[in-house]
């Protein structure tokens, strides 16, 4: 019940409003019911078949229109993504700037007021509308790390989808330099099953599925996350089901894998150089840290600032030389502190880049690895 002239909305369907009362009636388990009332101007349209809903502040209502195409975008990759939307309505409803972020739950989202004041960010809303599948379609009380890690990607998947893959990769890098800056001392850190919230959980969890993804290819890794939703709907998942199903789909163990991202600390800084060349053949060595940051003064920046530990994470590297006019690629697994490797090149190569693609989450993505690439130069 709200006051005169007010509306309100919630999970699931509106099956009747008498005065100032409605009722609603929520017919998929959840874990949590969220609900918000102000004076709102409503508008309602279909996608599809979906009734789409906006309750807006009367000042930003001339945006309902666009933020109803442009979630109904989003809507049809996530159906295409996870599995079709289950809800009886999908709703957009704004809030007032309590706090840091938006909120994401079964059949609606709630956007805080300065979000209408900007144009349409497609990770943030692309975030919370992730929610309606992780969290609300399926959830996990164990662990965070389901619940936030896929929507953090999808944000990033939504301007791959709609944007391309430059602007895929740029919010990739963006998301890596965000979990290096929390990744400065491995011994502190916590894992990101652990992790309640920050760099630690979303981003390091996003980039978690990324190298999963990189590691299965896209036709395995697809499937699997569709048919990981579709088989969990109502359920409280695990993350051990997430790393069975995943190998089921990669058709071997995952276990180093996880446990070195999901259970362990520390991000590897990894490095590379020409070391020799004779005939068609160059030698590179690779190297592989642990980064911890040990500046003497707050604003101390220097390369010699960061102390490195040698690291023997397993990680599949794809190297790119420069020979010439010409490139050479080359997949390696980079499993010891340090490793050289021999590449048939056609000619002498002039440099060599590490994971050209961005696929792999190293320290050489963020402020060390910039630095580091400062001094050198």
């Amino acid at each position: 019940t709200v006051p005169e002239g007010w509306s309100a909305v919630t999970s699931g369907k509106l099956v009747r409003r008498e005065g100032n009362t409605s009722t609603w009636h929520i017919a998929h388990a959840t874990p949590g019911i969220s609900f918000t009332a102000a004076p709102y101007v409503v508008k309602e349209t279909t996608v599809g078949n979906l009734p789409v809903q906006s309750y807006l502040f009367p000042a930003h209502a001339g945006r309902a229109d666009e933020f109803i195409q442009r979630c109904g975008e989003i809507l049809a990759l996530y159906n295409e993504l996870y599995s079709p939307y289950p809800f009886e309505k999908f709703a957009i409803a704004e809030i007032p700037d309590l706090y840091g972020g938006g909120h994401g739950d079964q059949s609606f989202i709630m956007l805080q007021e300065h979000t209408f004041t900007q144009p349409f960010d497609t990770e943030f809303v692309g975030h919370e509308m992730a929610h309606n599948w992780w969290g609300g379609i399926l959830t996990c009380t164990e662990s965070e790390f389901l619940i936030e890690a896929f929507p953090t990607y999808s944000q990033a998947l939504c301007r791959e989808r709609l944007e391309g893959t430059e602007a895929f990769r740029r919010s990739m890098k963006d998301q890596a330099e965000s979990v290096l800056m929390a990744s400065l001392d491995p011994e502190k850190e916590v894992s990101c099953y652990k992790s309640d919230s920050g760099p630690l959980l979303y981003e390091k969890g996003s980039w978690i599925l990324h190298m999963l993804r990189f590691l299965m290819g896209d036709a395995k890794w697809m499937a699997m996350v569709k048919g990981f939703v579709q088989d969990n709907q109502g359920r409280d998942v695990t993350c051990a089901q997430f790393q069975q199903a995943c190998e089921e789909a990669y058709g071997g163990s995952l276990d180093w894998f996880f446990q070195q991202w999901l259970y362990g600390t520390g991000v590897p800084w990894v490095k590379a150089k020409i070391t020799g060349f004779a005939g068609n053949t160059a030698t590179v060595r690779l190297t592989q840290a642990l980064v911890k940051g040990e500046a003497e003064e707050e604003d101390d920046t220097r390369a010699g600032a960061w102390q490195t530990t040698p690291s023997s994470f397993a990680l599949p590297i794809e190297l790119l030389l420069k020979c010439g006019g010409q490139e050479v690629r080359r997949q390696i697994w980079l499993r010891q502190p340090q490793q050289d490797v021999e590449v048939n090149v056609p000619a002498q190569p002039t440099e060599v880049i590490v994971d050209p693609d961005g696929w792999v989450l190293d320290h050489s993505k963020g402020l060390v690895g910039e630095l580091d690439a400062d001094m050198a130069g």
